[in-house]
């Protein structure tokens, strides 16, 4: 239940002390969440800032493409029509 009664100064708004509590709550968990996003934000920068001082990222080697047919573990290749087709695994779900 909300009531509103005029001041002299402005309008004060009369809240039940249990709606008081959960916004009380709520704003500790806010707290709580900017203060972990300012570390991360910290974390990032000083993350660029290394990589700018290390003049920049590394180059990665890219990956080897593999053969077109699954092997099993004693390296006879898997026919395909044991190997599951991803049409198959989108359907089972």
């Amino acid at each position: 239940m909300v009531r509103r009664s005029a001041q002299t100064a402005g309008v004060l708004i009369d809240i039940s002390s249990a709606t008081l509590r959960k916004m009380v709550k709520l704003s500790e968990r806010k707290e709580t969440l900017l203060s972990q996003i300012q570390e991360l934000d910290r974390q990032m920068a000083a993350l660029q800032q290394a990589a700018e001082e290390g003049g920049g990222f590394t180059r990665v080697q890219p990956l080897k493409r593999g053969s077109a047919t699954t092997k099993s573990p004693k390296g006879r290749p898997i026919p395909k029509s044991k190997t599951a087709r991803k049409s198959d695994l989108k359907s089972a779900r």
